[in-house]
């Protein structure tokens, strides 16, 4: 790093932006630790309510992931041998969960699983109701957490040298085989990103969820719930617990990907 006196004008113009963006994007969590009370904060560790809520977050964000490895990986395969024009056409259906602002998605998945459209209507027969239920915030988590493991799955694939693809094809690897001893293994750490970048948004989700399932409560509709009904002291146990989740997550993605 230059000394401050041989920074120019523009530099010094940079540098100071970047520290302001630093602070609005680091203070805001700086400030949840750090007006925590740790006194309130341990009465809450023992709140059943919150270990359930927990519990319950992390375990639909794993189910909805594992649907996303098995739904997402295969679909990025076959995007990864399309034409240009068959990508040009589905990449973007693939990217609505993420320009779809939270709430207009979580309205558009109650429109589509409720029992009155013919979608919800026929699980409904099967005995799986979305609505206030783990199968609706299982589904809300998929929605606007699998277009990340296509995407980076995707990338992965796009970059392997197709001629080793084809040795393996030449030397008698079936498509199947080829893809699990060749793309998949060179292929492995995007991958593994994908589903952490999938968790990650999963477990964090409110908007969506919030209005397919509002009860059980998962941990961010506990933290509006508490916000709402007994003030900012009782939203903070949650919301604190959340952000930990999500440095953990975080620290999980720059390993596999080796700190890049």
């Amino acid at each position: 790093m230059k000394a401050i006196s041989d920074l120019d004008r523009f530099e010094v113009f940079c540098w100071f932006f970047t520290f302001l963006a630093i602070f609005f994007l680091a203070g805001p969590v700086m400030a949840l630790f750090v007006s925590l009370k740790p006194a309130f904060f341990y009465q809450d560790a023992f709140d059943p309510e919150i270990w359930e809520s927990l519990r319950l977050t992390l375990f639909s964000g794993f189910v909805s992931s594992i649907f996303g490895v098995l739904t997402g990986i295969p679909m990025a395969y076959v995007l990864s041998i399309s034409s240009r024009k068959v990508r040009t056409i589905v990449e973007p259906l693939i990217e609505i969960p993420i320009i779809l602002p939270p709430v207009i998605a979580g309205i558009s998945l109650v429109c589509f699983l409720s029992p009155d459209f013919v979608v919800g209507n026929a699980f409904s027969r099967i005995g799986i109701h979305f609505i206030s239920s783990i199968y609706g915030i299982i589904a809300g988590m998929y929605f606007v957490g699998v277009p990340f493991i296509v995407k980076t799955s995707l990338a992965a694939f796009q970059e392997i040298d197709s001629r080793v693809v084809k040795t393996a094809r030449c030397l008698g690897a079936s498509g199947f085989r080829a893809f699990m001893t060749v793309i998949l293994p060179l292929s492995a750490p995007q991958v593994f990103t994908g589903f952490i970048l999938m968790l990650g948004r999963s477990i964090g989700i409110f908007g969506t969820v919030v209005l397919i399932a509002y009860n059980p409560k998962t941990i961010p509709v506990l933290a509006y719930d508490r916000f709402l009904s007994s003030g900012m002291e009782s939203a903070k146990t949650p919301a604190v617990i959340l952000v930990l989740l999500s440095f953990v997550f975080y620290a999980m993605r720059r390993l596999t990907i080796g700190g890049k």
